[in-house]
């Protein structure tokens, strides 16, 4: 039961931030859209996810923005633009999707690949979870 109480406190607030050693996770936003085009000019993230488009436009970067957005307020997503925490610019995305009717949450993520192999995926888990 103590879990429920967490979810739904952090279900409340318009934005979350959190921190680990080396990174920043908080919620994209439309000034990170030029970078996502360009990090996603690498046909690698959409041969390795079921749901990263290739070619990436605007579109789809201000899509993923709002699906972020509106994820928070309803509660049922929790999607976090990855930074390093002596830097802004996004390097990744990690998300959560809630199923609260089957009691069930979904982790995906993806990483500019030239951070790849440096454990940034395993700290932004472990700080999302």
């Amino acid at each position: 039961m103590e879990e429920f109480i967490i979810f739904i406190k952090i279900s409340t607030m318009k934005t979350l931030t959190l921190k680990t050693d080396r990174l920043i996770l908080n919620q994209p936003h439309l000034g990170d859209v030029s970078s996502l085009i360009e990090i996603m000019r690498n046909p690698v993230y959409s041969q390795n996810t079921t749901n990263i488009p290739f070619p990436y436009t605007e579109a789809n970067a201000s899509f993923w923005v709002n699906l972020a957005l509106e994820g928070l307020k309803e509660g049922d997503k929790y999607i976090f633009a990855i930074r390093f925490r002596d830097n802004p610019s996004i390097i990744g995305g990690i998300g959560l999707g809630i199923d609260t009717a089957n009691n069930k949450a979904e982790m995906g993520y993806w990483l500019d690949e030239q951070y790849w192999n440096k454990g940034y995926i395993t700290e932004a888990a472990k700080a999302l979870l």
